[in-house]
C-alpha cells in the first residue's frame, strides 16, 4: 500500500505545500500537477513528480508516465488539453497511454470519477480555488493498494472535505415571488 499527495496550482505558494507536507508526515511522494510558479529546491518532500502548468512555462516535462506500486499514472496540467472546455483530450490520451489514472489541474476545481476502467483527479488548487462544488483551497491524497482511493483535504486546516465533493447538500431554490410573501411567524406591521 503507497500514499501519495496529489497537488495542483500552488502559484508561489511553497509555504501551503510545505504546512501540507508537514502535516502528512508520514507521505514521502507527491504529484504536482502543474503551475508551481516557484523553485521546487524548497520544497521539503522526499520524492517530487512535478508537470509543468501554463504559467510554469516550460520548466518542467509537460507530462508524465508514472508507474507506482503497479498503477500506471499519466500527469499533465491540462491547460494543453483544452480541459477548461473538455475532458474529451484528456480521455483520449489517457487511453492512448493505456494508464489506470489520470491527475490534471488547471481549472482549480476537484474532482474525482471513473470512466472505461481510468480514474481522473483533479486535486483543485492548494492557493487560489475557483468555482465548482466547493469554494475552498484544495488537494488530495491516494491509496494505492489492490485499488485507488482518493480523499480530499482543505488545504489550509487539514481536514477531510469528502462530504462537500461526494455528498454536497442541495441548495434550496426560492422562487422570486417568495420575497414578497408574508411569513407565518411574523405579525403584520402597521405602517405610520
Amino acid at each position: 500500500m503507497k500514499k501519495i499527495l496529489v497537488v495542483s496550482d500552488s502559484h508561489k505558494h511553497n509555504d501551503i505545500l510545505n504546512k501540507i507536507f508537514s502535516h502528512h508526515s508520514d507521505i514521502d511522494t507527491c504529484i504536482h500537477a502543474g503551475d508551481l510558479q516557484d523553485n521546487e529546491n524548497g520544497l521539503e518532500i522526499k520524492h517530487l513528480h512535478l508537470v509543468s502548468g501554463n504559467n510554469d512555462f516550460d520548466l518542467y516535462p509537460q507530462k508524465l508516465i508514472l508507474d507506482i506500486e503497479g498503477f500506471k499514472i499519466y500527469v499533465t496540467h491540462g491547460h494543453n488539453q483544452d480541459i477548461e472546455v473538455s475532458d474529451r483530450k484528456i480521455k483520449e490520451l489517457s487511453k492512448e497511454h493505456n494508464v489506470q489514472l489520470c491527475i490534471f489541474g488547471h481549472t482549480h476545481n476537484p474532482k474525482y470519477y471513473q470512466e472505461d476502467d481510468i480514474y481522473y483527479l483533479n486535486p483543485g488548487s492548494v492557493s487560489f480555488p475557483r468555482s465548482g462544488k466547493v469554494f475552498i483551497p484544495t488537494y488530495a491524497i491516494l491509496t494505492l493498494d489492490d485499488k485507488i482511493e482518493c480523499h480530499f483535504y482543505n488545504a489550509k486546516t487539514h481536514e477531510c472535505v469528502d462530504d462537500l465533493l461526494f455528498n454536497p447538500q442541495p441548495k434550496q431554490k426560492k422562487s422570486f415571488f417568495s420575497f414578497f410573501k408574508k411569513r407565518k411567524d411574523t405579525p403584520p406591521q402597521k405602517l405610520t
